[in-house]
């Protein structure tokens, strides 16, 4: 295979989620990546270089004007060496079918790409990654009631603390979108539906995947497996726990609204630890079920409505 190739990323109209996504993809594959857009209907890049590149992927995002003229010069500059994506259907694709759409985009560039996925070295109990500039990991838990008290949290939250914050929130993947894009509006943060290649960082927030294994590699980059157990509820705040503390130093839990037994384990894990885990206040919840069962277990190191739980934690973090 030959990595050397070089791609033509094509993007016409906005830019959609994905675009950084393709572009740090292709990259990461050791493709030399040559980014242009057309974001107006009298802006066309130059299609010059069309004979030194081996491929072009044309990215359709969202656009309202005619780019009938465009796509053709795009065509005819590229013949069968162009592969056109849909950007809009990729937006909405989350966790693992998501990944199964990257692998397939890179073997049609080329056919030495596996469609499989790769099998990752089991890495040992005790070798932790570390993120650098992340001094603290937050498992944020919430189910019922959880996006409108989470938005409320993020929104009082600095936007420069060296932290990682992970939210389990009880919610299907087809609305994952949608929630992402509410939270997003409430920060500075960068909020992001994990996917393959994601190099988490401090000050990111990252969504929980329903039905994968949100697994972190060496260089702080994302990889997705399918969970091996189904649960009830997903994504399981237990195993997003789990993982967290498999991977990650310094964990530590915030318990939001919600209706479930589900993180009270989780909590007790971090506890046990040597994490913090602090709660909602009952009083400010739509439904208290977690916190309650988290109580039960153990002595919260704070608790408060969800703007100042935003306002321990950043003072936790201050030297």
């Amino acid at each position: 295979m030959n990595h050397e190739r070089r791609v033509a990323l094509i993007h016409l109209g906005e830019k959609t989620a994905s675009a950084r996504q393709i572009r740090e993809q292709l990259s990461l594959a050791g493709l030399h990546v040559i980014e242009m857009a057309m974001e107006r209907e009298d802006a066309a890049p130059s299609l010059d270089g069309a004979q030194d590149e081996d491929v072009a992927i044309l990215n359709l995002g969202n656009f309202a004007f005619d780019a009938s003229a465009f796509i053709h010069q795009v065509s005819q500059a590229y013949g069968d060496r162009l592969i056109i994506n849909d950007a809009l259907i990729v937006d909405r694709l989350t966790g693992w079918e998501r990944k199964r759409w990257l692998r397939h985009l890179l073997h049609k560039i080329d056919p030495g790409f596996s469609v499989l996925p790769v099998a990752n070295a089991p890495r040992p109990a005790y070798q932790k990654v570390a993120i650098p500039g992340v001094e603290a990991v937050w498992v944020l838990a919430a189910s019922i009631g959880g996006p409108e008290v989470v938005r409320e949290f993020l929104a009082a939250l600095p936007d420069d603390l060296p932290a990682l914050f992970i939210l389990a929130q009880h919610l299907g993947g087809d609305f994952q979108p949608m929630l992402r894009q509410q939270l997003a509006a409430a920060t500075r943060m960068p909020v992001e539906i994990p996917w393959p290649g994601l190099r988490l960082q401090a000050g990111m927030v990252v969504l929980a995947p329903p039905a994968e294994k949100l697994l972190i590699d060496e260089q702080g980059r994302v990889d997705l497996q399918p969970m091996t157990v189904s649960t009830t509820l997903t994504p399981s705040i237990d195993a997003v726990c789990e993982l967290a503390l498999n991977q990650l130093e310094q964990v530590h839990m915030a318990v939001f609204s919600g209706m479930s037994t589900d993180g009270v384990a989780g909590a007790q894990h971090v506890a046990a630890a040597g994490g913090k885990v602090i709660v909602q206040t009952p009083q400010s919840t739509v439904v208290d079920s977690i916190i309650q069962g988290v109580k039960s277990r153990l002595r919260p190191s704070f608790e408060g409505a969800p703007a100042d739980m935003a306002r321990y934690i950043a003072q936790s973090l201050m030297h």
